[in-house]
């Protein structure tokens, strides 16, 4: 056992979440008379929270007049909608059940707003991580460590002892802020070609290499 806490980005990192997100924001966009985008470019805007992807979806981006009200129109509908094409990625339950019953503390980490964020995790998570901390006001959004440093000191657990799993630079950013090693799966956002141009320092392409990292 290498390492004894285990914290986890969420979308594409543990779950695949694009397709509702994208449907998401093309549809309070789209209500608004802006144009749409199909999901790969969704998938590129995703990291930052979804302030930033909404605003990254808008061509004025922040400086959109109606920028609040479509930000409203999002959150309602991902609410009622962010579970119908959510889904584990192959392996991750078995991978979680695995380290649960090796003892080690498991948490998720994510810019995901916390009241979805919960939700998805009772749904998919529930009988193996106990802690998700997402995104709510007063908090700093990855990179910033806020969110990790929230998540070692709920579970009462040590910084050097800890790694963070993540799929893009975002994550190996949110890392190296909080002094905890990074391991970057290859199959969410960011391909593997692409981490290792971002100088990923780890990089696993399944599950199985995953545990064999952890």
């Amino acid at each position: 056992m290498r390492y004894k806490t285990v914290i986890f980005d969420f979308d594409g990192t543990l779950l695949y979440t694009v397709q509702d997100l994208a449907d998401a924001v093309n549809h309070a966009i789209a209500k608004h008379g802006h144009p749409t985008h199909n999901v790969r470019a969704i998938e590129r805007m995703v990291g930052n929270g979804v302030n930033m992807l909404v605003a990254r979806a808008l061509p004025q981006g922040f400086d959109t007049p109606d920028y609040e009200e479509i930000m409203t129109d999002f959150r309602t509908f991902y609410a009622e909608h962010c579970q119908d094409n959510t889904r584990p990625y192959d392996g991750v339950t078995e991978m979680l059940a695995r380290l649960k019953e090796e003892g080690r503390k498991l948490a998720i980490v994510t810019n995901k707003y916390q009241t979805a964020a919960e939700q998805l995790r009772r749904r998919f998570f529930s009988g193996s991580v106990e802690l998700i901390v997402g995104d709510f006001e007063g908090r700093k959004r990855k990179p910033a460590p806020d969110g990790v440093f929230a998540a070692l000191k709920s579970l009462g657990a040590d910084a050097a002892g800890a790694v963070y799993v993540g799929d893009t630079e975002v994550d190996m950013q949110t890392a190296e802020n909080a002094g905890l090693d990074c391991i970057c799966v290859s199959w969410g956002y960011r391909t593997k070609q692409e981490l290792v141009e971002l100088k990923a320092p780890a990089i696993a392409e399944n599950t199985d290499e995953l545990l064999a990292m952890l």
